[in-house]
This record gives structure tokens, sequence and C-alpha cells, in this order.
């Protein structure tokens, strides 16, 4: 019994064969075949046999982690500023997004670090509910009236 080799992704009978033109083909060529990432490729240091890099694809793999990890790191803190409230001291890090958006950072943990939001815990709201403390927005809008933030365009 033959394999039928009208389609490139046909499976030949024999494990070991490939569909007769696959490989010459350049319209038919898979992505491994042809030198690009396939879709389920998943490490970025993966080559396209599956291969680890060495020498200088080694050391460009390892650069470009580098800079991944720098530019993460950046897009997550650039641009905090740590506001203490002005009731109990509680420290967050902050920063304006849009003139509509502000993000809040807990250095701690909220439930027990802010008083109010504890108090709402310990009556049975749940941690993720317990909603914003009121005191810690009005030191957040006081510090950025104050100009220790703003939202930069």
């Amino acid at each position: 019994m033959t394999a039928d080799t009208s389609s490139p992704h046909t499976a030949a009978a024999d494990p070991g064969a490939t569909p007769s033109g696959a490989a010459s083909s350049g319209a038919a060529s898979s992505g491994a075949a042809s030198g690009t990432s396939s879709p389920g490729a998943t490490s970025p240091d993966a080559t396209p046999s599956g291969a680890t890099p060495s020498g200088a694809d080694a050391a460009r793999a390892e650069a470009v982690r580098a800079q991944t990890r720098a530019d993460r790191e950046e897009f997550l803190t650039a641009g905090l500023v740590p506001v203490a409230c002005h009731a109990c001291a509680t420290t967050v890090l902050v920063k304006k997004n849009s003139p509509e958006h502000t993000s809040i950072q807990w250095i701690s943990d909220a439930a027990t670090s802010c008083p109010v939001l504890a108090e709402r815990v310990a009556s049975g709201v749940p941690a993720a509910r317990a909603g914003t403390c009121e005191r810690l927005r009005e030191s957040i809008t006081t510090a950025e009236r104050d100009g220790a933030f703003g939202y930069e365009r």
C-alpha cells in the first residue's frame, strides 16, 4: 500500500519517507524546513530543528532574553511613585496612565496594612471585593495635585 502524496499534510506510509516534492518545492515546505518557527514553538532560543543554539546564536538568544527582561521591568515599573496614606502611612506605588486611569501597586498586603480595608475583610467582605480606601484615594489625589506624579503625553 502506498501513501497519497497529493498533499504535503498527508502522512506517508513509511514514517521516515517524505512526500515527493515536499522538501524541494518552496511552496510545499513546512516552516521547519524553510527556517521559520512553527506556530507551536514556545522557546525563544529554539532553532527550527529543535536543537539548542551554540556560539553566536546562543549569545544572541541570551541578549534577546536580557533585553526582554529589561523591557518588561521598564513596562511594569516605569513611572511608579511611592505615595503614603496620610491617615495610616501605608505606602503604595502609583502611576498615572491617562487623565482617567491611575495604577496603584500595593507594596504590602492591602487587607492587613490598610486599617480601613482590614476592617472590611474582618467583617466578612472578601479581600478582592473590599473596594478602595477613601483616605488612600485622597492621599493619591493630593500627591498628584502637588506634582509628585502626573500623566505625561
